[in-house]
């Protein structure tokens, strides 16, 4: 198994997670030839490229063209299946000559390719998440029988997540608060904060939650949760003196742990 990342804290976290020993790698510069054989790659260019609250620049980012040293290294292992995650403004009207390319790209690489977005809170996660899925399979083993995971609600909610005792310096204070719950009456609570007893979180205003009309921000751990990996995880990096906001981040880039295990559930349920 290889992980190719560039960020030091990033691959040293995964590093401890899984305790491994990764080092950090440029994708630009990474020679594709030294890297092992293997079945399957996950890939994806940062989403800053086709976000709604990014600059939308798309293939005129240098982060939205990382995807071609994705497939070029595709081309070179040509692995059984490769499983490609972004954001859902990758499928806008604005990318779709993108879009297309990378179909496209992959297409002739020798891959068949499927399609769809996907809603963590549709795949035992509560959390208002959209995804962009593509998943590709070589064309020697195609047999056109993939279908992605059917919706499911597993019956956890927000609440079941959060933590029961929260320190003090995650709340707001009385006054922003008040104004903010005056603020949500008026636009019948948005999807800026969902209660915490009830609905789904959505993913990039997951700064705040309202629990018994006090508004807090989301601890860490509670973020973790909402990614689908363990608190094992969570206490693991803070033993090891990794930041809360180095793992808001993290979190915040993530994968969805629960909707990737469900396309693997349909993917090997025939191998």
């Amino acid at each position: 198994m290889s992980a190719v990342e560039f960020d030091k804290k990033t691959i040293n976290s995964y590093n401890l997670i899984h305790n491994t020993n990764f080092q950090p790698i440029d994708i630009t510069t990474l020679d594709e030839k030294i890297l092992p054989d293997c079945d399957m790659i996950c890939y994806s260019p940062p989403c800053q490229a086709f976000s709604n609250v990014g600059r939308q620049l798309g293939f005129n980012d240098k982060r939205g063209i990382l995807f071609f040293d994705a497939l070029r290294i595709i081309k070179e292992k040509m692995p059984k299946y490769c499983i490609m995650e972004n954001v859902k403004g990758l499928t806008q009207k604005k990318f779709q000559n993108e879009f297309k390319e990378i179909l496209n790209g992959l297409t002739e690489a020798g891959y068949v390719n499927y399609k769809q977005i996907l809603n963590a809170k549709n795949h035992g996660i509560p959390q208002n998440r959209e995804r962009i899925f593509i998943i590709s399979v070589r064309k020697d083993i195609n047999n056109n029988s993939f279908k992605f995971p059917e919706e499911f609600d597993n019956g956890i909610r927000l609440r079941d997540l959060l933590e029961e005792e929260v320190d003090e310096k995650y709340y707001i204070c009385q006054d922003k608060t008040e104004k903010l719950i005056e603020q949500l009456k008026e636009k019948e609570f948005s999807n800026t904060i969902r209660s915490g007893g009830r609905g789904s979180l959505d993913r990039h205003q997951w700064d705040l939650v309202c629990v018994n009309n006090k508004i807090r921000k989301l601890t860490p751990l509670e973020c973790i949760r909402l990614m689908g990996f363990d608190d094992q995880d969570y206490y693991i990096l803070k033993e090891n003196g990794i930041s809360n906001s180095q793992i808001y981040k993290m979190a915040g880039n993530s994968i969805v742990v629960n909707v990737l295990e469900e396309i693997f559930k349909v993917l090997f349920s025939n191998t």
